[in-house]
């Protein structure tokens, strides 16, 4: 069969990268660095540069880390010297450097991106002669990234933009994240193997493996299948992936991860977490799976199937992508809620001896296990012991002394099989058999632990913690914790059995919700009972826009966690549901890895010397006033679910859109916000560069402001409109609202819905199929606006909106003043035909549903720009001055 150039390229590239990637991990050296500094930089700006990393060993006298993870930066022989510990180091150097010195901005992309100011062009500040500054790691990790960042943030990006990011993580020391890209392949590959063409589904079947691509994330072991599929718009079409993304997203993923390493970031692959295609149960009718959802599947962590396919999976893994032995895999295992941990084992205990064999006599029971038949298989084996059996007598023993659970080991059928009794029954007759029994179990094995543990709970995470160390001895499984935020002292036997099979040193906890919920300080400071976690802030959900958060939190809550007795913290990191919003309060939490303790107000101070390029007292009045407001120490904005904010808020929601606390806020007045906006407005007239990231902050602070004042009064005048002219009058309030906020928006390029449509188009004409790109338009455009397409599409007149309709609702310009603002006008023609009386549920949500519908399939006729348009200084001090605070 004639391969195509489109496909031959594609292949290529996935071959060769493999190859390399099968390898060890990139050589960690100083070139990396000077090649950052040449990108960020330009090209030749390395020659100023003298960039040293020290070999791998004992940290030097001026490094006094407790993780030995420092840089040096200073001047030699008119140069910029930097000399680090690690690869990572050296970057996070640079990156000081730069914002130290030269007042660089070095933020996401959309946020205003790379602006370092000190250019190959220009002649390089130097330190002063026998000065230098040090930075120095308190925590190992930094780390980065939601598992669903790959949907409402990452989908549509090419090589090129990865290359920015991980430029930006490595100038911020994150030396751990997350590779998901390209996963799909490996998964494809599987389960053919195993006799599944995913590719092959019929239409409308429940046997969807995939989402389509902008709801990849909630396939990937997440319950969900088919939602956003090709199958769902093309009739006959097999799969809800295009056939050419496997292949072109693999050899994306494996670039990323490649460029990762080369600069000295872990990364972190997903292990396998249980969730199978429906056609591995028609293939597999005894194995122990559940049908969980629609089209989701959940394999039992300890049926004998779990160990094949996740040995399977992981060997693909690894071919393709290399290792640097870290997995994320948070399924649930056995269809039950699910956590994890490890349980500390006592080197000066004495080792566990046997009694010599004792003829014609049996020990009861079975220890906790991994890999032991289900129950609907015992019937078959009756005949047969159901306990872990092993081949000879040494290796039994050697199991049964690791495993608190067993008393000894009985020989029966020719196995040596580890039983939970330790006192001796006389064998029937029928039945000869030989055990041997722990004569010093309380001595070897110390005291019990202070409470019981669940020993089905250890028995399923010490299944899943083999499917990765089987295949990898040296596997750490990072574990995700947001579903234990709701447990109480009752879970806790169920944690400690979870926990107690993860060897000492393999786990690492990612504590998600720390600035708002810390499970590490549940069942009184239980700090993960002792196995590393690393502190996180999510805050943002859906990729939602807004600016709020407490900083202080993310100052204190780290510190609090390294001064607590028997702390296992290990890190700091970001994993929001979604990036390029609210960048100071993300990278301040960055910085946390790097020092005991801040200064919320100092490091504001700093921040806005580096948005402005400049010191500019107007720019500092502005964030100090953010700091008052929107970055207060206020717990009435500690909340999860910033999402009803009132431009994508609608009357009659779905409930993501309830308004809690920095929607309407009530802990300071918006006199002040609307103030700091002033301030920065002034700022972009005297000193400050019009930057990416200067126009970011005069549209963001403009359109908060505008969301909780003039939008919030303009929603409350519509509620309480009775009378035809009344309502007439709301609505026209609401539409002004909306249009100038999104005229504002349209005026920087962190708030683009063209350009989010316009990524999307342009992956597929780059992978040579322009014939998809309207299908991954319908993906982009469903994912902003009712998520789940389907739930717009068969509206039924009696569905509320429900689910995860507007989850990932979006505050662009292209949304605001398109599909928000029509919201707005359908409740307002509603009100006026019931003569102002209640609005019908049933009767909105219809006329929402079906206007989402048809906004996420209108691929030709609405077009909305890519750049940002108009005058945005003009714009803001308009809208400043039209939306000024009352009295």
């Amino acid at each position: 069969r004639r391969m195509t150039a489109g496909f031959r390229a594609v292949f290529g590239v996935v071959a060769g990268l493999c190859i390399a990637a099968a390898g060890a991990s990139a050589a960690q050296d100083a070139s990396a660095v000077t090649q950052l500094i040449d990108r960020v930089l330009g090209d030749g700006a390395s020659a100023q540069f003298s960039v040293t990393v020290l070999p791998t060993g004992a940290p030097p006298s001026w490094c006094d880390s407790v993780v030995g993870e420092c840089a040096q930066i200073g001047t030699d022989s008119g140069k910029v010297a930097i000399e680090a510990t690690s690869v990572s180091a050296a970057t996070y150097g640079l990156g000081t450097y730069l914002r130290t010195m030269c007042n660089a901005s070095l933020t996401w992309v959309k946020t205003g991106g790379l602006i370092p100011r000190c250019t190959a062009n220009t002649t390089l500040p130097t330190y002063p002669a026998g000065t230098t500054q040090v930075v120095k790691r308190h925590l190992k990790w930094t780390y980065y990234q939601n598992v669903v960042d790959s949907s409402y943030s990452f989908v549509w990006w090419d090589v090129a933009r990865w290359q920015t990011e991980i430029d930006w993580m490595a100038l911020h020391g994150i030396n751990i994240a997350l590779v998901y890209t390209g996963q799909e392949k490996v998964l494809l590959d599987l389960y053919q193997d195993f006799g599944v063409d995913l590719t092959n589904v019929t239409q409308g079947s429940d046997y969807d493996f995939f989402n389509g691509p902008a709801f990849l994330s909630w396939s990937r072991g997440q319950s969900m299948a088919g939602v956003g599929g090709k199958d769902t718009t093309t009739p006959g079409y097999g799969g809800a992936l295009p056939r050419w993304w496997f292949d072109q997203q693999a050899a994306l993923g494996v670039q990323q991860a490649n460029r990762m390493r080369e600069l000295g970031i872990t990364t972190i692959l997903r292990g396998f977490e249980g969730d199978v295609p429906g056609q591995i149960k028609d293939l597999h009718p005894t194995a122990n799976i559940t049908k969980v959802g629609p089209s989701d599947w959940l394999l039992d962590a300890l049926d004998p199937l779990f160990a094949k396919l996740a040995d399977a999976y992981m060997t693909k893994l690894i071919a393709t992508f290399g290792t640097d032995h870290y997995y994320q895999a948070d399924g649930l295992f056995n269809s039950k809620t699910g956590p994890w941990l490890a349980s500390p084992t006592a080197s000066s205990l004495p080792p566990c001896t046997f009694s010599p064999p004792s003829p014609n006599t049996y020990l009861v029971g079975c220890p906790p296990k991994v890999g032991g038949l289900q129950d609907q298989q015992k019937d078959q084996m009756k005949d047969r012991g159901d306990c872990d059996g092993f081949n000879t007598l040494a290796e039994a023993e050697a199991a049964c002394a690791a495993n608190r659970g067993c008393g000894g080991v009985t020989e029966q059928y020719g196995q040596y099989e580890l039983r939970a009794g330790n006192s001796l029954t006389p064998s029937p007759p029928n039945k000869p058999s030989t055990s041997w029994r722990i004569d010093n179990a309380d001595a070897c094995r110390g005291p019990p632990p202070p409470m019981p543990i669940d020993h089905d709970a250890a028995a399923h995470s010490a299944a899943a913690y083999a499917g990765l160390a089987r295949t990898d001895p040296q596997a750490v499984w990072v574990y995700q914790t947001w579903i234990w935020r709701g447990f109480t002292a009752e879970h806790e036997p169920y944690l400690r059995g979870w926990m107690s099979s993860i060897p000492k040193g393999r786990g690492l906890m990612l504590d998600q919700t720390a600035e708002w919920i810390p499970v590490w300080q549940f069942f009184g400071n239980w700090s993960y009972f002792g196995v590393d976690f690393i502190w996180c802030a999510m805050s943002t959900m859906g990729g939602n826009v807004g600016l709020y958060g407490n900083m202080e939190r993310l100052n204190s809550g780290p510190s609090d966690a390294m001064s607590t007795q028997n702390s296992s913290i290990a890190g700091v990191g970001l994993d929001p549901e979604g990036i390029d919003t609210n960048p100071a309060y993300y990278t301040f939490l960055l910085d946390g890895a790097w020092r005991e303790s801040g200064n919320v107000t100092q490091w504001l101070g700093e921040w806005a010397t580096q948005r402005c390029g400049e010191e500019n007292a107007d720019a500092s009045a502005g964030w100090a006033l953010l700091e008052q407001t929107v970055y207060a120490d206020s717990p009435d904005q500690t909340y999860e679910h910033h999402m009803g904010y009132c431009p994508t808020t609608m009357p009659y929601g779905s409930g993501w859109d309830r308004q809690k606390g920095s929607e309407r806020p009530q802990w300071y007045p918006l006199s002040r916000l609307h103030a700091a906006w002033g301030h920065l407005i002034n700022a972009s007239k005297s000193g400050c560069a019009l930057t990416p990231a200067m126009t970011f902050d005069l549209v963001d602070v403009g359109r908060e402001y505008l969301s909780v004042s003039a939008c919030n009064g303009a929603y409350d005048q519509l509620m309480a409109a009775k009378t035809p002219t009344a309502i007439a009058a709301a609505n026209a309030t609401m539409m002004g609202v909306m249009s100038d906020l999104d005229r504002l928006l349209a005026a920087s390029g962190g708030f683009l819905l063209g350009q989010w449509i316009a990524d999307a188009r342009k992956l597929a004409t780059d992978a040579g199929h322009p014939e998809d790109a309207d299908f991954l338009e319908w993906n982009a455009r469903a994912q902003v606006t009712s998520w789940d397409p389907s739930d717009a599409c068969n509206a039924t007149g009696t569905v509320g909106l429900d689910g995860l309709w507007d989850y990932g609702n979006k505050a662009w310009s292209g949304l605001v003043g398109t599909y928000y603002a029509r919201r707005y006008s359908i409740y307002a023609d509603l009100l006026l035909q019931s003569g102002g009386k209640t609005v019908s549920k049933s009767a909105y949500a219809t006329a929402v549903m079906k206007w989402a519908c048809e906004f996420a399939h209108d691929t030709e006729s609405s077009e909305f720009p890519s750049a940002p348009v108009g005058d945005v200084v003009a714009i803001a001090e308009e809208l400043w001055s039209k939306y000024a605070p009352q009295g």
